[in-house]
């Protein structure tokens, strides 16, 4: 307890030298967080399909502006077919539920894709279904597909992201697997006295009965398929399936997987390749002024130092009670950060602008903040040990 009264002390007395490190300290840590949030929210769009643009596979429809007839979906499979592995086709399917709140639209995704979605919720989670924010459907309300019930176990954010496999691109990424969503935009959009239709995200397996007793009566198909190779292929049949389906490019529309995950990847780790040297070059430099203020506020505490050491205090308790003094700059700093990032997500501005904070957040912020903290000690030591407190007062040095 003496320790950290002392230490406390000291913090109190050099307050205006660390004031300077607490603002550095803090900026670190925020900037730090706002890029691993960035990263987090590119990643969380990726991670439900890198499963599958990972492996061999095809993002694929028949060709045409329309929805595609039965006729081209038969010549899309017969093509499929004659590929050489062993595929697994990946549709989502739509339907609008009408109920006594209002319409609901339906987005009807894979299981697999599903149980990996990690979009940030309003409230509650994915055990069963989530719906867009809205004013009509919320958390443990439910609809009628069918004879199927469906209950709503989470809400998500008011700027969300909703799946869709029915956008094509040239520069296909992951991101055009998806809707943007903004509640407020929605509504803005429509004419006096109208509602955006919310929308609720469920899994395949809640309602796979209805799909198969009402597929094209009701519920709809999505015009593009995941075809994804479930078996390891060789070069050449790599190539074999490559001349297929050029063969058949009148018939159909496709991008292989591997061109979507390489421009995914580039998505995903762009924010970080952009800040992360400006943040180290920063942190370099601000480290470097943190460094000259611990070694500044060390000698000018040896004055109060002596006057302890005088009273019985040794070496190891002066040691201890500035490592105190030096925690709490951190502390403070660490307090200050997570105030800012608290801020933020209250007034859901992390969605505004795109920030997930996840448990990295928490890990590199824990590294940082010891690594600063041990730096500063070793600078203390190299101090006390060249300018011991006892050869200070021998010499006068005070």
């Amino acid at each position: 307890m003496k320790y950290l009264k002392y230490g406390f002390a000291q913090f109190c007395r050099s307050f205006s030298l660390y004031v300077i490190m607490i603002a550095e300290l803090a900026a670190i840590m925020l900037a730090l967080n706002i890029a691993i949030g960035s990263y987090n929210s590119r990643n969380m769009l990726y991670k439900p399909f890198e499963q599958y643009l990972t492996r061999d596979g095809w993002f694929i429809r028949s060709a045409g502006i329309d929805k595609p007839t039965e006729a081209e979906n038969d010549k899309l499979y017969e093509i499929i077919d004659t590929l050489e592995g062993e595929y697994e086709i990946i549709s989502f399917y739509s339907s609008t539920v009408s109920a006594e709140a209002g319409d609901l639209r339906l987005t009807i995704v894979n299981d697999d894709i599903y149980n990996l979605l990690c979009i940030p919720l309003e409230e509650g989670d994915y055990s069963e279904a989530v719906v867009t924010l809205n004013t009509d459907f919320g958390l443990g309300d439910t609809v009628r597909l069918g004879s199927t019930e469906l209950k709503i176990s989470g809400v998500l954010t008011e700027n969300t992201y909703v799946p869709d496999i029915n956008n094509y691109n040239i520069d296909m990424d992951v991101t055009k697997f998806y809707n943007v969503f903004q509640s407020n935009v929605q509504l803005v959009q429509l004419n006096e006295g109208e509602k955006p239709t919310p929308i609720m995200i469920l899994p395949q397996s809640a309602v796979q009965s209805e799909i198969d007793k009402n597929l094209n009566h009701g519920i709809y198909q999505s015009f593009y398929r995941l075809v994804v190779c479930r078996t390891e292929l060789t070069e050449q049949q790599r190539e074999h399936n490559a001349d297929i389906l050029a063969e058949n490019s009148m018939e159909i529309v496709y991008m292989p997987f591997s061109k979507i995950n390489k421009r995914s990847e580039i998505y995903v780790n762009e924010s970080l390749q952009k800040v992360i040297p400006i943040i180290v070059c920063v942190s370099v430099i601000a480290i470097f002024g943190i460094l000259c203020c611990c070694s500044i506020n060390v000698s000018r505490s040896m004055r109060n130092n002596a006057v302890l050491y005088v009273c019985g205090a040794t070496q190891k308790d002066m040691r201890i009670i500035n490592a105190v003094s030096d925690f709490l700059v951190v502390s403070v700093s660490l307090v200050i950060s997570i105030a800012v990032l608290k801020i933020i997500t209250l007034n859901g501005a992390d969605n505004s602008i795109g920030l997930v904070l996840g448990n990295n957040n928490i890990l590199v912020t824990t590294v940082f903040v010891i690594s600063v903290f041990i730096i500063t000690q070793i600078v203390s030591y190299l101090v006390f040990k060249k300018k011991t407190i006892r050869s200070m007062l021998v010499s006068g040095g005070f």
